[in-house]
């Protein structure tokens, strides 16, 4: 992030329109080690908090639909043959569907 901030510095023109606009904000978070570690926390917080809340929706809907959970079990089985690991490649193969 420094080295953006730098390059900001050094030609205010350089970056997106987003970066120009919150420089001052990065400047002075920057100043204050204490205020830095606060925000990125609430980030970090407020991501978990949401992560945590969608994974729970799943896990609920799945049980409450096991039709919809045999069809995502399928699925799995299909594009993960021999339980290998799981990455993203295998996540574009999947037929993923909205409705059961």
């Amino acid at each position: 992030m420094t080295s953006v901030i730098e390059k900001l510095d050094s030609d205010p023109t350089s970056g997106n329109e987003f970066m120009r606009k919150v420089k001052p904000q990065l400047d002075d978070l920057l100043k204050d080690k204490h205020k830095m570690v606060s925000e990125f926390m609430v980030i970090f917080s407020a991501g978990t908090d949401t992560t945590s809340h969608v994974i729970q929706q799943v896990l609920m809907n799945l049980h409450q639909f096991p039709e919809v959970k045999a069809k995502l079990l399928e699925e799995v089985d299909r594009v993960m043959p021999d339980g290998q690991e799981f990455c993203y490649e295998q996540v574009t193969q999947m037929n993923l569907y909205m409705t059961h």
